[in-house]
């Protein structure tokens, strides 16, 4: 009886640490993996950057209106900086990989445009909370429209506007709303997307009945 005991006990060690010699081989082999990537975008020539799309805050986008609340006018302060500065949307990309793509010597340079970008997106979001504390709606949603025309990934503004549309019966904006989730980088917008589009088609039914 203590042999088999025994016998059980060697045979659940030898089972374990091959178990930890697989997964610590998994690790070496990802760890690897990524030195090797990472080495490899480290030494990346410098490429065109032609394909990305600075995005550009207009005169036009209503940033500076007076508010109440204190706190408003160093968000205001913040977005009007960036009016000179370039901003880029790369998030969805990891350093390295923007290394590979793009050329190490242009890291820096589109490092700075995309905590450029982070930074808008950020002060864009409190600010329009405030904007729509204050009664200021139509600046708010401008607000909203322009961060996610622009890649924002607020799934709450998705659903803000998406209410605010389908009680305007504004279908071009359901529309443009919809591509935008479509095409996001974020799983939980482009799922999202699905309850745009049924509120879309519910629209376009609603809008031949009247036409009828």
């Amino acid at each position: 009886m203590k042999f088999y005991a025994l016998t059980s006990i060697l045979l659940f060690g030898f089972i374990i640490n091959r178990a930890i010699r697989r997964t610590n081989k998994h690790e070496n082999d990802i760890m690897q993996e990524f030195l090797d990537r990472e080495e490899e975008a480290n030494n990346t020539p410098l490429k065109s950057t032609d394909d990305l799309q600075p995005i550009t805050i207009g005169d036009s986008l209503p940033i500076n209106i007076p508010l109440k609340d204190p706190s408003g006018a160093s968000l205001q302060k913040t977005l009007n900086s960036l009016k000179s500065r370039e901003i880029i949307n790369l998030t969805y990309l990891s350093n390295t990989e923007v290394k590979l793509t793009y050329g190490t010597a242009n890291m820096e340079r589109l490092g700075n445009a995309d905590a450029n970008y982070i930074v808008m997106q950020r002060s864009l979001k409190k600010l329009y909370a405030l904007y729509d504390a204050e009664g200021y709606t139509d600046e708010a949603i401008a607000l909203r429209e322009f961060e996610l025309n622009t890649g924002g990934t607020d799934l709450e503004a998705y659903k803000y506007l998406k209410e605010h549309y389908f009680k305007q019966n504004d279908i071009n904006s359901m529309m443009t709303l919809l591509k935008n989730a479509e095409k996001n980088t974020d799983d939980r917008v482009y799922n999202f997307a699905d309850s745009i589009r049924k509120s879309l088609e519910l629209m376009e039914i609603m809008n031949g009945a009247q036409n009828e």
